[in-house]
């Protein structure tokens, strides 16, 4: 290590077993990178209340997850942080939308019913 604190110019050997690198450079292609289709495309289109939908540039779909790229926080901007910050460390269920009944069984209620009417899950 340098007085500085940079580091060598010595280069590492990659380590096969770490997949970072190859998450990395199908997140640059835009391709999925794990699961049995590999090297598939992400979908720039949706279906929203069957009728297409194109996302909006840097967003994309995959195997049900969504990513959004477009936010840009400024170093500065505190308030813009802590938002960003809240949202993401934000459970993926609201307690008041779960129930626990007597049986053991938990049931989930939907922000909005589906197109067939269901509003509320059950799990054993």
């Amino acid at each position: 290590m340098s007085e500085r604190g940079y580091g060598t110019d010595e280069e590492e050997e990659p380590d096969p077993d770490d997949g970072q690198a190859v998450l990395q450079a199908a997140a640059v292609m835009g391709r999925a990178a794990m699961g049995s289709r590999r090297g598939r495309r992400a979908r720039r289109l949706q279906v929203l209340g069957g009728r297409p939908y194109r996302l909006p540039p840097q967003c994309a779909s995959c195997d049900g997850y969504g990513l959004h790229a477009g936010v840009v926080i400024g170093a500065c901007e505190r308030k813009g942080l802590e938002r960003l910050c809240r949202y993401i460390a934000r459970p993926p269920l609201a307690r008041s939308r779960l129930e626990t009944r007597e049986d053991g069984t938990v049931v989930i209620r939907l922000k909005q019913p589906w197109a067939d009417g269901t509003g509320a899950i059950q799990l054993s």
